[in-house]
């Protein structure tokens, strides 16, 4: 049972001068009332997941069950007569110890009791030592509460003569604790269902990663640390890619891609076929990056979207250089929508030209000398 104190120990940051809320966070183990504690700096999914990760090394094994508040780093919804929507974070943090997230029942603490309890307890020891020492920073904190942790343990229990918390925790807790991973979990940002576009790539933070072309228009699911990006459908790693430091900037890996096809299956259901004229090539901005703006022209279904990107785009790679209808210059990609929008990409340049016509003079034209007098 896992719970975050209402004490919030106030410690100092990088600035003595600046002091920040710190959160207290409790864990308990019911049989033994063994009991561990941490303090964090904020209940955010990140300090959320470490916290959970020192506990279970701290016991020394992953419990088959945690029961937690309904905090939002732990359940995204749960309401009355429905199952609990665990956040996705923190179901991966539970399968990668293999355990259970259970959240207790709203506004029901005594659903998890004894982390009340062990809250209390807790949050009373750490005041007292705190209130004859300076101001402490985060990891001072923990050491200090590491020695509390240690003294709280071994004392001796009143409901049961001659054994403490660590003694009961080696008869009771520790022969059902299942094995932990030897690596801690990596604390991943998980986002689902995200559509994998015409380019084979996904958005993630602003930044695109690619994955294989043949789930083009399939939904995948993306894990994301400070270091490396997963890309993963249908509970398997299908890409993994380093993170991109630069926002707007793209992760290709090129051997699973294929940029210059569309999958079968999208040209026999009639979905879209391959432009010659508008396909995209292999350059510094990323293969395929060109049919975003093809596609984006497709709301018009009495046009071909066959034939028209290709008569708007002659040559070159839509996105980062077109030749308009036989223009000599490079034109960025807005010129071909304006082209296709106005539906000029079968007309030829010329008809464009204003005629130097020369009026005609006849009997009805007053002519120069009708003002000078004449």
């Amino acid at each position: 049972m896992v719970d975050f104190a209402g004490f919030r120990p106030h410690g100092r940051d990088d600035d003595p001068a600046n002091l920040l809320p710190f959160e207290l966070f409790v864990a308990v183990l019911p049989s033994s009332d063994y009991t561990f504690a941490c303090v964090t700096r904020s209940q955010r999914v990140a300090d959320w997941i470490w916290a959970n990760e020192q506990a279970v090394r701290f016991f020394g094994g992953a419990p088959q069950v945690i029961i937690s508040d309904n905090l939002k780093a732990a359940v995204i919804s749960h309401k009355p007569g429905q199952d609990a929507v665990i956040n996705s974070t923190f179901q991966a943090f539970c399968d990668y110890h293999g355990t259970i997230a259970r959240p207790a029942r709203a506004y029901s603490p005594t659903h998890k009791a004894k982390v009340e309890i062990g809250v209390k307890l807790i949050q009373r020891l750490l005041r007292l030592a705190l209130a004859d020492r300076p101001v402490m920073s985060l990891g001072e904190m923990n050491v200090l509460l590491a020695g509390l942790l240690a003294c709280l343990n071994t004392k001796a229990l009143r409901r049961a003569p001659g054994e403490s918390r660590g003694t009961l925790f080696e008869q009771l807790d520790r022969p059902a604790l299942r094995p932990i991973q030897a690596e801690p979990f990596a604390c991943f940002e998980v986002r689902r269902q995200l559509l994998l576009g015409p380019d084979y790539r996904v958005v993630h933070d602003q930044r695109r990663y690619s994955a294989p072309h043949t789930l083009i228009s399939w939904r995948v699911d993306v894990r994301g640390n400070a270091a490396t990006v997963e890309i993963w459908h249908d509970g398997k790693p299908i890409a993994v890619h380093p993170r991109v430091a630069v926002a707007g900037e793209a992760s290709t890996d090129r051997p699973t891609c294929r940029p210059t096809t569309w999958p079968s299956g999208r040209e026999r259901r009639g979905r879209c076929s391959v432009v010659p004229a508008a396909r995209s090539r292999r350059s510094g901005r990323g293969p395929g990056r060109g049919w975003t703006s093809i596609l984006r022209r497709r709301q018009d279904r009495r046009l071909s979207v066959v034939s028209r990107p290709g008569k708007a785009c002659r040559s070159g790679e839509i996105g980062s250089g077109l030749r308009p209808r036989g223009a000599e210059r490079r034109a960025p990609s807005s010129h071909v929508r304006n082209i296709l929008d106005r539906n000029l990409e079968f007309t030829d340049p010329a008809d464009f030209v204003t005629p130097n016509n020369t009026a005609a003079t006849n009997e009805n034209v007053r002519g120069p000398d009708y003002f000078a007098g004449a």
